[in-house]
């Protein structure tokens, strides 16, 4: 039995978003079906030219002063960490979920280097834009250039990358480079599509939920969003339709979910009520009327699978993996022209006369349960695992 790598600590695992959820809902297969030929990283010694670790808070106290911080920003990439080259030997595969843990290691792997990223952008970009403002790196145009390499180099050096669908690998076609080396590899069948799975929480409806944990009227008309509150969420586009709606709609509520986020003003309305962080999210989805996903750009969001799971009516931009969905025709699944506030507003007053009627429909529980349980996850992901090892007979380890 071959051996394979996730190249992820396991104790960083969890059921959240990105790549600790993923592959926390694929652990949870590996270890009800007992599969010991899969193991994870283990933690190493951090090492290189940056001395101190570049922890997070770093980041952030650096913001908006990039001419004093691009050289900081570039050493971060020479962190790298002290590994055991004879054990990496012992795997056949190697899996990664980082397009920077790729690049930083890619010299250290013999085996097959397998990528999936997770970000609903370059994970460059997304890191950028996250420690400085527009106006900032419009001016440094040269710079993003050059740290945007990491990204090119780990696509580049993948022997294959795993999509979810087609319409995933969008945000990233937007960058004609990686646009490129995903034609070529396309071409030469290294990239692999496998939907991604999450295991099912039974929750319960309860129909006085919001009554009871909000204080709204009971008959009222709830609308949910639970996320980052920033532009590539489409928070702010958001923020923006619910002022046009809560002027129109007197029985209409908007719970929010999510870290607020300052340089995004919020709505200060009564029915407007920012809740920060919460551990309710699988209750909100069950018993609200509608879920709105107001995504710029999106890979394949694992919270589009927890609605389907809790049979939500959902409305979102039509952007990245929000297409794949189209192709299931569901009543319960709207889309609205992404970053077109008007669309949404559009889209919404089509459906809210409809809402508590298509409560009561199993369209989309029903697409969960054919296509994105645990089960068909890992077992699709076992298959492709197994494709790779058969093309790849003569590989090297």
């Amino acid at each position: 039995m071959e051996k394979i790598l996730i190249w992820f600590e396991k104790k960083s695992l969890k059921p959240e978003g990105g790549p600790a959820g993923y592959l926390y809902n694929l652990n949870s297969f590996i270890e009800k079906r007992n599969i010991t030929n899969i193991s994870y990283k283990p933690k190493f010694k951090k090492i290189g030219k940056l001395k101190k670790k570049l922890k997070r808070y770093f980041y952030k106290k650096i913001c908006n002063k990039l001419n004093y911080n691009k050289k900081e920003l570039l050493m971060s990439l020479k962190v790298y960490e002290k590994i055991n080259e004879e054990k990496l030997e012992n795997f056949k595969l190697v899996h990664f979920h980082d397009t920077k843990e790729l690049f930083k290691n890619n010299d250290k792997i013999r085996g097959i280097k397998i990528l999936t990223s997770h970000s609903p952008q370059l994970r460059s970009l997304e890191e950028l834009e996250t420690l400085y403002d527009k106006e900032t790196l419009e001016k440094e145009k040269k710079f993003v250039e050059e740290y945007k390499k990491y990204d090119y180099i780990a696509f580049e050096k993948a022997d294959y990358i795993i999509f979810p669908c087609v319409e995933a690998m969008e945000p990233y076609e937007k960058d004609i480079v990686v646009k490129k080396i995903l034609k070529k590899k396309l071409n030469e069948k290294r990239i692999k599509f496998l939907l991604t799975g999450i295991e099912y929480k039974e929750i319960q409806r309860d129909e006085e939920y919001f009554y009871k944990k909000y204080n709204i009227p009971k008959g009222s008309i709830v609308v949910t969003y639970i996320g980052r509150h920033n532009e590539i969420k489409g928070y702010d586009i958001l923020v923006k339709a619910g002022k046009i709606l809560l002027e129109k709609y007197e029985n209409l509520y908007f719970i929010i979910a999510g870290k607020e986020n300052e340089k995004i003003e919020k709505i200060s309305h009564p029915r407007w009520k920012e809740i920060g962080w919460t551990k309710e999210g699988f209750n909100l989805m069950k018993n609200c009327d509608l879920f709105i996903l107001p995504n710029r750009e999106t890979y394949f969001d694992l919270i589009f699978l927890e609605l389907l799971s809790q049979n939500t009516t959902i409305l979102c931009s039509e952007t990245g993996g929000n297409k794949y969905f189209k192709k299931y025709n569901s009543e319960k699944i709207n889309f609205f022209e992404s970053e077109n506030i008007d669309s949404l507003v559009f889209q919404f007053e089509k459906l809210y006369s409809n809402l508590k009627e298509l409560k009561e429909n199993n369209s989309n529980e029903k697409i969960y349960f054919e296509n994105f349980t645990l089960d068909i996850f890992g077992e699709n992901y076992l298959k492709i695992i197994e494709e790779i090892i058969k093309e790849n007979k003569s590989a090297k380890i």
